[in-house]
């Protein structure tokens, strides 16, 4: 048993055919879940956000709501400020294994990597020791402080910017 937390971001964003722009809707991340997996999970469904629009106060909240599981969690969340988040999440006691993923492009497109992401999140919680990680693109990174979204490749690196 796990519990996944869904922040909205690129993973969860739907096109708006009105407005001819994507917005951020309801999560389909449980629901893919449900068919793949083989165990249970708890859903929170805490923000359907764009990560840019994330306050201090929603990172607040994110950490007490991952404080208070009683499992392992794997959170969704916006790549845009994922890292951010990431930075406060370590600063939390806890023993569990805590991994954020999200995707450059929505979950309901074809060629979307939040797939790929999504299980190979799932694959990193199951595989690492307590702490928090991120995990995308099939890296997965545990230290904050020199990584950064690189835009031109839809990808993260670790290092000096380029």
């Amino acid at each position: 048993m796990f519990t996944i937390i869904t922040c909205g971001g690129t993973i969860d964003k739907v096109y708006f055919d009105k407005l001819s722009e994507f917005t951020v809707g309801e999560s389909h991340v449980p629901c893919f879940l449900k068919n793949i997996l083989n165990s249970d999970f708890n859903h929170i469904p805490l923000f359907q956000k764009d990560s840019l629009d994330m306050t201090d106060q929603d990172r607040a909240q994110l950490k007490n709501t991952v404080q208070a599981a009683n499992s392992d969690v794997l959170i969704t969340h916006g790549t845009d400020t994922m890292i951010q988040s990431a930075q406060e999440l370590v600063k939390l006691s806890t023993r569990h294994k805590v991994v954020l993923t999200g995707a450059m492009k929505p979950l309901l497109f074809q060629t979307t990597d939040a797939v790929f992401n999504i299980g190979f999140a799932l694959a990193t919680m199951r595989c690492m020791k307590e702490g928090v990680y991120i995990a995308s693109n099939g890296e997965v990174f545990s230290s904050f402080s020199t990584m950064w979204k690189d835009r031109v490749n839809s990808k993260f690196l670790s290092g000096e910017k380029e």
